[in-house]
């Protein structure tokens, strides 16, 4: 029995596919993969493989993309398709789609595992919880399991995607020491988990020693010049972070970067990840108004909590990535104003900043449609959102638009500023979206040095 993985690049490592494929090897089961950004012949790759059963993994906006694939490889090959991902997980009704054999919902290392040996044995499969499936003209709603441990995961398969050159020649490698989140941001998929799963405790943590084992491992094998920490908040614990220093610092000793949340940094964990080796924190600010922040957002942090933390790792000679979003419900172009100026204000070394566009099924677009900005329609389920304009119907919309993409330009060389206020009056979007790319290469590249050579990809698809 054989399963088969396919992706697209989006520049992270798909560390899901990857545990997936992880756990399913632990137990005896044949996994390959397909990148579609590096296969010139899909169909010929897929026939070479000879898959039993193709997944998938979906965010909104990417679905009628991959089930497009899928059904193309249903009229040339028999498999059996299941997806997973937040796609399925928020909107199980896919399962009604075309071509769609089964979806997970939720966590999918047994479920999967358990499908698989059901495909193997020919025996029933339709009760597999986490899962719906197609019999005949019926569909199976099957009930959420429990959560795992994850000392219970694996570590993933980073073999799985080094068919490709790509991916072996990356210099950073990608890592997560923890899943969930505690938080209940408006706009974020994982407020709509913890409704899904109700009593589940969704956090869990890698003891230190475990992960710094993983990372050993990386570095011996892989020869990494750093890593990336993804977790949705590296820093979710003091205590952690203080041995994680150290251990890491003695064993490890490579430059690292990570994802930290304000309200959980002091000067005890600024000292501890820069005794580790970190350079660069990403960290969220989102909206420079108090009123969008926490009483939209629900982000719960103030204006000086932010200026302080972000000073900090500026003593401490680590630089900052600020995320920003720009379009909210209730935002003026004096709201917006006040983002740029509060990253002004925390020396942010470079502010990256989206426009909002609503996700399905998140507090954030319900708010939105009650207040009549937005009105459900399905755009976002039809098409990828990324550099798209705002759906909102709200005043100075088009301003706000024009600004997200020259916000970060405004941060670094605040005396544009002015200039800046009367550029966004002038409808000149597609010039302002290539200064927008232009700066973030820049950055990248050169001032925060995230990016090597292998992933310069990632541009060469946004300029195409």
């Amino acid at each position: 029995m054989k399963v088969l993985f396919i992706y697209e690049y989006e520049y992270v490592e798909p560390l899901g596919i990857m545990a997936l494929s992880a756990f399913l090897k632990q137990n005896s089961i044949d996994c390959d993969f397909i990148d579609l950004a590096f296969e010139k012949n899909l169909v010929n790759a897929v026939e070479k493989i000879n898959p039993d059963v193709i997944a998938y993994s979906l965010i909104t906006g990417k679905h009628q993309f991959f089930q497009k694939i899928n059904n193309e490889l249903k009229q040339k090959f028999r498999f059996f398709s299941v997806f997973g991902g937040p796609h399925p997980t928020f909107f199980p009704e896919f399962i009604h789609e075309q071509g769609v054999d089964a979806i997970c919902r939720g966590e999918g290392e047994q479920p999967l595992l358990e499908l698989v040996r059901a495909l193997e044995l020919r025996s029933d499969y339709l009760h597999i919880k986490n899962l719906w499936l197609k019999k005949g003209e019926e569909i199976v709603k099957n009930d959420l399991r429990g959560i795992l441990p994850i000392e219970n995961l694996s570590v993933p398969d980073r073999e799985l995607i080094h068919k490709y050159a790509h991916y072996r020649k990356k210099k950073i490698r990608f890592v997560i020491t923890s899943r969930g989140c505690p938080y209940s941001c408006t706009y974020c998929f994982n407020n709509g988990l913890k409704k899904i799963y109700r009593s589940e405790k969704l956090v869990r943590q890698l003891t230190v020693d475990k992960t710094i084992s993983d990372l050993l491992y990386i570095k011996d094998k892989y020869h990494p010049k750093r890593f990336k920490f993804i977790d949705d908040i590296f820093t979710l614990n003091k205590q952690w972070i203080v041995e994680f220093s150290e251990k890491y610092r003695q064993v490890i000793g490579l430059p690292f970067l990570a994802h930290v949340r304000a309200n959980h940094i002091d000067e005890d964990v600024v000292k501890a990840l820069k005794n580790a080796g970190c350079t660069l924190v990403e960290f969220g600010i989102e909206s420079g108004s108090e009123h969008i922040r926490n009483d939209i957002l629900k982000r719960n942090m103030t204006r000086e909590q932010i200026i302080r933390v972000s000073l900090l790792f500026k003593k401490y000679g680590i630089k900052t990535l600020s995320f920003n979003i720009m379009g909210l419900p209730d935002e003026t172009v004096e709201n917006a104003i006040e983002t740029v100026q509060l990253n002004i204000d925390a020396k942010i070394d470079y502010a990256w900043c989206g426009i909002f566009h609503p996700l399905p099924m998140t507090e954030l677009t319900d708010y939105a449609i009650s207040q009549g900005y937005y009105d459900g329609g399905q755009f976002l389920l039809k098409d990828y959102y990324i550099y798209k304009k705002s759906e909102l119907k709200m005043k100075n919309i088009d301003q706000l638009d024009r600004l997200h993409f020259l916000s970060s330009m405004a941060v670094a060389f605040p005396f544009t500023l002015p200039l800046i206020k009367l550029m966004i009056r002038i409808p000149l979007r597609q010039l302002y979206q290539t200064i927008y790319f232009i700066h973030r290469a820049y950055n990248y590249f050169f001032k925060l040095k995230q990016i090597d050579v292998a992933e310069m990809f990632i541009f060469e698809k946004m300029f195409k």
